[in-house]
C-alpha cells in the first residue's frame, strides 16, 4: 500500500480519471443517501463524538487511488475544526487499530520493524489530537504481546477491554470502563472484544458478552453517566448484544467493511459504524438534556429511509406489471396491490425530516478528502516516519538481491532491452504512469517502503527480478510487468510462446485491487493499453506526415 499525502499526486490522480475514464472525481461518497427535500435547521448539540472504526493503523491513504480518502494529518484538522465551535467532543475509535496486515515472508524482519513505526506515528498523531478511549481488534495483538503492551503504554488514552479474563486490571496495557468528562458531560465509555480465532491465544476472554455489558452499563449510570457507549470489537451479532444490556450507542468495529453504515436501532441502542483505514469519520452531535430515549434526527437516516422506501416501491412496480400480463391473476388481487403501490408513494411523498425535540442524535459522515488541508505538525511527523524507513531499509535490506531464474528458464531483463525492436511501443509506455512509477515514490521517500515498492517495479520478489533494494533496470512497471521475463525472448525473438503476448486480469489485479484503485475495470483499463506499435499497426511514416 503505497502512502501519498501530496497534492500534486491526488490532482494528477483525479486529472486521470477525469481524462481516461470520464469519472466524476469530485462526487460525493457513496455512503451519502440521495438528496431531496432540504433538511429541517438543526439546532446547536450540546456534545459531540467523533467516531472511527478500523483504522488499521493508516497514516494516509494510497496515493494511486483516483480520489485518495484519509490521512491522520486531515484527521487532525477535522477535529480541530470541530473544537473550534466550542462543542463539548470526545474522540472514540474501535475495531483494529494500529495493524492492518500480518508481516511474513524474507523481508518480515524489515517489515515488522515498518509496520511498528507506522503504529507508533499513529500512536503519537492521536495523542496530539486527543484521543479520548479506544478498543481494540485482533489485529492490534498480530505482532506479539510486547508491542501491543509497547504501543498502549506510549497511548495517552486509555485502551478498554470489559470482558478480559486477567487475575488483576492492566493486563496487556487494557483497562476497564471510565467516566469521560466531556466539559459539563459524564459519558460512560466501555469496550468489549468479540471472541474470534484471530484472537485465540493472545487474550483469554469472558463470552458473556450481553451480562458483562448489562453490569457495566448499570454501573457507569451509578457513577452518574449520563450516557453510555460501547466500543464493539468484533460482528453484528456481539454488537447487538451490547445493544440489547442497555448502552446508548454502540460503535461497531471489526466488521471489515469500506463504506460507513447509516445509524440503526436495536433495543433502544443506536449502531455506529465509520468505514475502515481512517478515510473517514463519524460525527456524531447530541442534544442530552431530559431522560427520553435519543431519537435519531440524522439526515443520512432520513435519506437512507427514503432510498429503501423507493427501492420498494421500484420493485411492487415491476411485479405489479408482471403479475397485470399474467391471465391467472384476480383482478381484485391486482387491484389490492396497485392500491398497496399507492399507499407506499403517498407515504413517501409526505415523508419529513424529523423535528428536534427531547433527547436527539444526527449522525454524519466527514471524507477526509484531498482537499482538506491537513494539520502540518502531523504531516511533519508524517514525513519523517517515511525518511526513517527509507533509511533504515535501505541500510537493513542492501543484501536483499534478486534469487536467480532456475537454469533454462526466462529472467527480468528490463524494458530498455525492449526499446531496440518495439520503439514504438516503448515510447508511449514512458508517457504512461506505469512508465515513470518509480519516481513517484522517489519524490516523497517511499522508493524503500516495503508497502509501497512491490507495485512501481517490475519483476518485484521474483526469480531474476527486483527486490526493494536491487532494482537495476527494473525500476517502473516495465513491459516484463505485463508481458513476463523477456531474457529468451530477446535471444531468439522469432520463437514463439517465449513471453505473453497479453495481460490476464488476474496480473493487473495484483496492484490494482481495491486498496490501490478503487475503480479499476479490467475491460475498461485494458482497452487504453491498446496504442500504435502495442496492440496497434504503427503508422508509416507518409500516414504521420
Amino acid at each position: 500500500m503505497s502512502h501519498v499525502r501530496h497534492g500534486t499526486l491526488a490532482i494528477l490522480a483525479t486529472a486521470l480519471c477525469l481524462v481516461l475514464l470520464g469519472f466524476r472525481c469530485g462526487e460525493p461518497s457513496t455512503a451519502s443517501a440521495p438528496a431531496s427535500a432540504p433538511p429541517v435547521a438543526r439546532p446547536k448539540p450540546d456534545l459531540r463524538l467523533m467516531l472511527l472504526t478500523d483504522p488499521r493503523g493508516y497514516l494516509e491513504p494510497c496515493g494511486c487511488q483516483q480520489r485518495p480518502l484519509g490521512g491522520v494529518d486531515k484527521l487532525a484538522a477535522t477535529v480541530a475544526k470541530a473544537r473550534a465551535e466550542g462543542i463539548p467532543l470526545l474522540v472514540l475509535a474501535a475495531g483494529d487499530l494500529t495493524f492492518g496486515t500480518t508481516v511474513h515472508g524474507d523481508d518480515a524482519a524489515s517489515a515488522r520493524t515498518e509496520e511498528l513505526w507506522r503504529a507508533q506515528t499513529l500512536i503519537d498523531s492521536w495523542n496530539s489530537i486527543g484521543m479520548a478511549a479506544v478498543t481494540p481488534g485482533a489485529l492490534d495483538f498480530g505482532m506479539g504481546p510486547e508491542a501491543q503492551q509497547e504501543l498502549a503504554k506510549r497511548s495517552k488514552f486509555p485502551w478498554l477491554v470489559e470482558n478480559l479474563v486477567s487475575k488483576e486490571d492492566g493486563d496487556h496495557g487494557l483497562t476497564k470502563a471510565r467516566i469521560l468528562q466531556a466539559g459539563p458531560h459524564k459519558v460512560g465509555v466501555f469496550g468489549v472484544i468479540a471472541p474470534s480465532a484471530a484472537i485465540d491465544g493472545a487474550l483469554k476472554l469472558d463470552l458473556d458478552i450481553r451480562g458483562i455489558a448489562k453490569r457495566t452499563v448499570t454501573d457507569l449510570r451509578k457513577q452518574g453517566a449520563q450516557l453510555v457507549v460501547a466500543l464493539v470489537s468484533g460482528d453484528r451479532r456481539a454488537a447487538r448484544e451490547v445493544a440489547s444490556a442497555g448502552a446508548d450507542f454502540v460503535v461497531m468495529g471489526g466488521l471489515d467493511l469500506e463504506e460507513p453504515l447509516p445509524p440503526s436501532k436495536h433495543h433502544g441502542a443506536t449502531l455506529l459504524h465509520a468505514g475502515r483505514q481512517g478515510q473517514r469519520v463519524l460525527t456524531l452531535n447530541l442534544a442530552t438534556k431530559g431522560t427520553t430515549p435519543f431519537r435519531d434526527a440524522s439526515e443520512w437516516t432520513y435519506q437512507a429511509a427514503r432510498a429503501e422506501s423507493s427501492k420498494r416501491i421500484k420493485d411492487l412496480e415491476v411485479r405489479i406489471a408482471e403479475w397485470a400480463k399474467d391471465a391467472r391473476t384476480k383482478p381484485e388481487d391486482l387491484a389490492e396491490q396497485r392500491s398497496r403501490l399507492a399507499a407506499m408513494k403517498s407515504e413517501l411523498s409526505e415523508q419529513a425530516q424529523t423535528s428536534y425535540d427531547g433527547r436527539w442524535l444526527s449522525a454524519s459522515i466527514v471524507d477526509l478528502a484531498p482537499e482538506i488541508e491537513g494539520n502540518k505538525q502531523i504531516a511533519a511527523r508524517m514525513d519523517a516516519f517515511d525518511k526513517r524507513i527509507n533509511q533504515h531499509n535501505r541500510e537493513a535490506l542492501k543484501d536483499r538481491v534478486p534469487v536467480p531464474a532456475p537454469l533454462g528458464t526466462a529472467s527480468y531483463v528490463g524494458s530498455e532491452s525492449c526499446k531496440g525492436c518495439h520503439a514504438a511501443a516503448h515510447a508511449w509506455w514512458r508517457g504512461t504512469k506505469h512508465g515513470h512509477a518509480y519516481a513517484t515514490l522517489e519524490k516523497v521517500n517511499k522508493e524503500f517502503s516495503l508497502a509501497c515498492v512491490g507495485c512501481h517495479v517490475t519483476g518485484y520478489n521474483q526469480p531474476g527480478g527486483s527486490t526493494v533494494t536491487h532494482v537495476e533496470q527494473l525500476k517502473d512497471v516495465g513491459c516484463e510487468s505485463c508481458h513476463g521475463p523477456s531474457s529468451l525472448h530477446n535471444a531468439d525473438p522469432k520463437k514463439a510462446g517465449l513471453v505473453q503476448r497479453d495481460t490476464n486480469e488476474a496480473t493487473c489485479k495484483g496492484c490494482h485491487n481495491l486498496e490501490h484503485s478503487s475503480r479499476f475495470q479490467y475491460d475498461a483499463f485494458h482497452s487504453m493499453l491498446i496504442a500504435p506499435g502495442h496492440g496497434m499497426p504503427v503508422p508509416s511514416s507518409a500516414a504521420t506526415k
